[in-house]
Formats: structure tokens, sequence, C-alpha cells
């Protein structure tokens, strides 16, 4: 059996694409007291991947077979994360720093037997470019957005609609920016003898309408 370890309804919605039967496991462990020991000690890559690493270890945790699948997405500009919103000021003070800029997003995915321990992280790493925004633009976002992207890395959501007047372009992978690397999670899952017979690249574009890098 396979158990997603995240609350996240965007990766549930993705990992929904490929049709494969899956379980929610809401992972026991305190990513903010994490980060706040160790991310000045690691590099981005490093941080995505332990913590995704720690969601999937705390998950298997509470359960006796299957494998774990688990991720941690980050949106990194000029190598701070900024992490997610706490109130909509601090959301406009994130878009505004986005504003004009290229930011990096990163995403650890780790995939984790249950009953060995046995394990295998992928890092997948997309650049997003926001226009150079005005101030009515921003506070147009924020009116129209609200508090939904309180939940979310940047303050932003690539395929959200409210997000289409702030984003210029993007390299890389698509699904990553929303939070699950597809091709990389699919190729994790058939090492591990979870068998997926989609295209994902294909797929990507029928839900979405853009290609997946």
């Amino acid at each position: 059996m396979l158990y997603l370890a995240s609350s996240s309804p965007r990766r549930q919605e993705l990992l929904k694409w490929l049709e494969i039967p899956f379980q929610v496991v809401d992972p026991d462990f305190n990513e903010s007291a994490f980060k706040e020991k160790f991310a000045s000690q690691l590099e981005p890559k490093e941080l995505s991947a332990n913590l995704a690493y720690e969601k999937a270890l705390s998950a298997t945790k509470q359960l006796s077979t299957g494998v774990v699948l688990a991720a941690d997405t980050e949106v990194y500009l000029e190598g701070q994360s900024l992490g997610k919103p706490t109130n909509l000021q601090a959301a406009r003070e994130m878009i505004n720093r986005l504003s004009g800029r290229q930011h990096l997003v990163i995403t650890g995915v780790c995939l984790m037997e249950v009953e060995t321990g046995l394990h295998r992280i992928e890092i997948e790493e997309s650049i997003v470019e926001f226009f150079d925004l005005s101030k009515e633009v921003i506070e147009s976002y924020l009116k129209s957005a609200g508090k939904k992207i309180l939940d979310k890395a940047g303050a932003y959501a690539i395929q959200m609609k409210e997000s289409k007047n702030l984003i210029a372009d993007y390299q890389g992978s698509l699904t990553n920016i929303i939070g699950l690397p597809l091709v990389k999670t699919v190729d994790l899952l058939e090492e591990f003898g979870v068998m997926v017979n989609k295209d994902v690249k294909k797929l990507v574009y029928q839900k979405l309408g853009k290609e997946e890098g």
C-alpha cells in the first residue's frame, strides 16, 4: 500500500492524477522546529531532502507495512527561504520582494519502505520569474486571492487563476512548483514497485494546459 505523508491538498490532487491507490497519513513532525534548528546549517537542497526524509520517517512509525511518499517544497529568493506568510501584510511584503525577479523552487521527494526503512530521495529545482508588479496589481491580487495564499510558500500558487498576472515565466518542472514533481515521483514509485501507467508530461498538459519541464 502507498501512503502519502502530507496534508497538502495540492500534493494529494497531483498524486490522484496518476490514478494509483493511496492513503493519506498526517506526519507527526514539527517542521517549524526543524527549520529553526537546522535551516542555517543546511544548503537549500539539503534542507528539502532532510525535511522530506523526516516526514517520511515520522509516517512510517504510524504504519506496519507499505511504502511512504513524502515531500517538502521551499521557495528561495537570493538563498533565503520565504516560507508561508503569517498574514496578508507578510504576503504583501513577499510579493513585493518577488516582483520583477527570478526565484528558485526546490522540492525534496522521499520514498521509504515501512518495514525496512529503505529509502530514496530525489531533488527537483525550478525557476519562476515574476512580472515587475505595480502596487495596484499586487493589491488586486491580495484582494482576489485572500487568505487562501497564507498556506502557500512565497504567498502564491502557480496553478491559481489569481496568480496569472504575477508570473511572467517559469523553467523546469511545473508540478514541482505546485508541490510534487511528478516525473521524478513516478521514477521513485516504479523503483519501489509501484507501477504508474501514465505519460506524465502529456497528463500535465491535459490537466493544466502547460508543458511539464
